[in-house]
């Protein structure tokens, strides 16, 4: 009744590529300390635009 490829592929992390600002999270540098999600998400867009304006 199940399908066991269907469970393997909804369940394989591979195609998430993207974390939840569509940056690939394996491109940028580590994150500053957990102090609130706004400034991590400031600090990774500043990141990536750094990042896209230098290639």
């Amino acid at each position: 009744a199940t399908k066991p490829e269907e469970e393997k592929t909804r369940a394989d992390p591979e195609p998430l590529h993207l974390d939840r600002t569509g940056v690939d999270p394996h491109v940028l540098p580590p994150e500053p300390p957990l102090s609130s999600p706004p400034s991590i998400n400031t600090y990774r867009r500043v990141v990536w635009r750094a990042l896209v304006s230098a290639s």
